[in-house]
């Protein structure tokens, strides 16, 4: 997403207290911000071992296997959610320019983008949030997630 949009400025401000040390540790690779990414699947996997120790579950390669699942499952609904409020405000407010449904046009773009080279506009119709929602559903059962 565009760094300038208002709606990644507040992101980077409300995170750049957590994620300043860990960017001082880790650099970025190209544009992808290692430092979010290590403390998301950090937090991820401490929230699994606190659950996995509440509920008696010694650690083991179960325990791995279910931190991916949960990392899996946070970003397909991430982007279902994204791509469901895309659509609601397109029908609401079609022409208007809005930073923050800009923010999550970008961040939807990697999916719909194939999509649309596919199958592209019927009659003005845009299908592809449709496709991927269905696609996004099907991966998420799928995997069991």
């Amino acid at each position: 997403a565009d760094f300038y949009n208002p709606a990644s400025q507040m992101i980077v401000r409300l995170t750049q207290p957590v994620l300043a040390p860990i960017r001082r540790i880790v650099p970025p690779m190209g544009s992808m911000d290692l430092a979010s990414l290590i403390f998301f699947i950090l937090l991820i996997t401490i929230k699994n071992i606190i659950f996995a120790s509440l509920l008696g579950v010694p650690f083991s390669g179960h325990l791995l296997i279910t931190i991916l699942k949960n990392i899996g499952s946070l970003i397909i609904n991430f982007f279902i959610v994204v791509i469901i409020i895309q659509v609601i405000a397109s029908w609401i407010a079609p022409s208007n320019y809005n930073p923050y449904l800009a923010f999550l046009n970008q961040l939807s773009e990697p999916i719909l983008m194939p999509i649309r080279r596919i199958l592209p506009p019927l009659g003005g119709l845009d299908f592809s949030a449709l496709v991927a929602l269905i696609l996004l559903n099907f991966l998420q059962t799928l995997l069991g997630l």
